[in-house]
């Protein structure tokens, strides 16, 4: 089974929908077959929906082959475990809570892909396994997820256009932050758990009493850099990397979904992130200060100075545009010279402002951010063409398994959503039962958070379903909560997990492998999450 069991275990799944269809009616209580030509065609289908995700993926593979053939990304990489190298399980440890971190304040999960790669070369380099890999970069994203402060979705009750909610909102609760304290909870406790738990699979590791058969292949590293290493300029990569994680979270967060109705609570949001950006800020600029009292003006000095510009920048534009940044989209996109619109003309008429760039399609705008920072790293390192051409395909071709896993999994959504059954059985539930309670109403989140793959069909096909049984308003607050930690648990060890897809196909990871190593974590987890809903009921 560990031979392709990914995509043998979502084989499995399909061939147990096919037989459902026999017994088990659809969302309108009638018996609607899925054929093995209608799985076909909803393979197709998924294809189709859910192009841009393939793209995506792809596009990561062919970023990091042209990157990690360039000096300057060997020399960034090498200087970095060179640093941390003394200690590196603190530096394991704060991946963690970065990855968590931000996922937990900007909903980010699949966008923060791009940067895995990145995290992973540098934590093998430190001679960790492919596990700790894993857990510290889309292990963390999962739990920054199940405790996201401000987790937001693409709104099923809008059709015509491309809003975004809350878990809150999306199950009528006007409180934006009635959970915040829950949330917070559970997001550090949950952390520590993890960190714990990568903590013992280290010490284990070490004393050789783990062993796991993740092969003995070492494709991933990244080998040192040979010859003249001082004249290899690193500015070009941290200036790339830097600027895509900024432009990534100014485009995707959805900021207008945290508007003005949210009152004082909203400029509180606001101050949060101006405080994270000021953290930045500070240390940055004294460091700037001592190196040109040391040393002459250099890259690092330069890159330095961009980066304290761009973060002034942020904290000026959440300041004055209060994360609405319809007002500055509108300023640049109407300035005119005569009568010819610039921007409109020469750019695009379809960009959208920050916040908005989902609205374009998922991945369209990292899709091209990508793109963009391989010719720049072509210019800046001097790579040529012909390598450059070579280097993407090849990086490509390494993440082609995963965007055909994928495909499946998309595969399994189409069924199950057109097929509706889920719903049928939500509605039967209820009417035997008087009903649903908070333990079927967990159980059917988890199913559905499986089989329906992406959050917004889960939001449609699932949670709207089991929101709609409920009529105490007092059970709302627990609902949102169950229906995002669920959602999250699933995330981080469903066979469908986008997101787990793509670190385990990357890393050659067997799933079955990843479930021994994750599978106690995981059921102290299941119980922390209650034990919080439980916690919220009472209060």
């Amino acid at each position: 089974m560990k031979k392709h069991g990914l995509f043998k275990i979502l084989l499995i799944i399909i061939f147990l929908l096919v037989v459902l269809s026999y017994f088990v009616p659809n969302r309108t209580s009638e018996i609607a077959y899925l054929g093995l030509g209608d799985v076909f065609i909803n393979g197709i289908q998924s294809f189709y929906y859910f192009f841009d995700t393939v793209v995506f993926v792809l596009v990561i593979g062919g970023f990091y082959g042209v990157l990690s053939n360039t000096l300057a990304y060997k020399k960034f990489l090498n200087n970095i475990v060179a640093k941390v190298k003394p200690q590196s399980k603190k530096f394991i440890f704060g991946t963690v809570i970065v990855f968590a971190l931000i996922t937990a304040l900007t909903g980010l999960t699949m966008p923060l892909l791009v940067f895995v790669p990145l995290v992973v070369s540098i934590i093998l380099l430190l001679g960790y396994d492919k596990l700790v890999a894993l857990s510290s970069t889309v292990g963390a994203i999962a739990i920054g997820f199940i405790g996201g402060l401000f987790i937001t979705f693409k709104d099923p009750t809008s059709s015509y256009s491309v809003n975004f909610t809350s878990f809150e909102k999306f199950c009528s609760i006007d409180n934006f932050f009635v959970n915040i304290f829950p949330k917070i909870l559970l997001l550090v406790v949950a952390c520590g758990l993890f960190i714990y738990y990568i903590n013992r699979h280290i010490k284990s590791v070490e004393a050789k009493k783990v062993k796991y058969e993740l092969g003995s292949d070492n494709d991933l590293l990244v080998s040192e850099v040979k010859g003249n290493y001082k004249d290899i300029k690193t500015w070009p990569v941290v200036l790339v990397l830097s600027l895509m994680i900024i432009l990534i979270v100014l485009g995707f967060v959805p900021w207008a979904a945290f508007n003005d109705d949210l009152g004082i609570k909203y400029a509180v949001l606001r101050w949060v992130f101006t405080l994270i950006l000021g953290l930045i800020f500070i240390p940055v600029i004294f460091d700037v200060i001592k190196r040109i009292k040391k040393e002459k003006f250099n890259s690092t000095i330069l890159v330095e100075l961009i980066s304290l510009v761009v973060t002034l920048g942020l904290i000026v534009l959440l300041q004055v545009f209060t994360l609405n940044f319809d007002k500055l989209h509108t300023t640049v996109t109407n300035f005119k010279i005569g009568e010819f619109t610039v921007f409109n003309n020469v750019i695009s008429s379809n960009f959208a402002a920050f916040g908005q760039w989902a609205t374009l399609g998922n991945y369209m705008m990292i899709i091209i951010l990508m793109l963009l920072s391989v010719i720049v790293t072509k210019f800046a390192c001097k790579v040529k063409w012909n390598d450059v051409f070579d280097n993407f395909l090849s990086g490509t071709k390494k993440m082609l398994p995963a965007a055909f896993i994928a495909i499946i999994a998309y595969t399994i959504l189409v069924c199950a959503y057109n097929n509706g059954f889920m719903e049928h059985l939500i509605s039967s539930a209820n009417e035997s039962m008087g009903g649903l309670n908070l333990a079927m109403a967990s159980l059917f989140t988890v199913l559905g958070s499986v089989l329906n793959v992406d959050l917004f069909y889960t939001a449609v096909g699932i949670f709207k379903p089991i929101f709609d049984t409920f009529s105490d308003d007092a059970m709302f607050p627990v609902l949102a909560m169950t229906f995002q930690s669920l959602f999250g648990l699933v995330m981080l060890v469903g066979p469908t997990s986008l997101i787990l897809i793509i670190g385990l196909t990357y890393l050659d990871i067997p799933y079955t492998t990843w479930l021994k190593y994750i599978w106690r974590f995981l059921l102290e987890l299941i119980i922390l999450v209650f034990v919080i809903l439980l916690i919220v009921t009472v209060i």
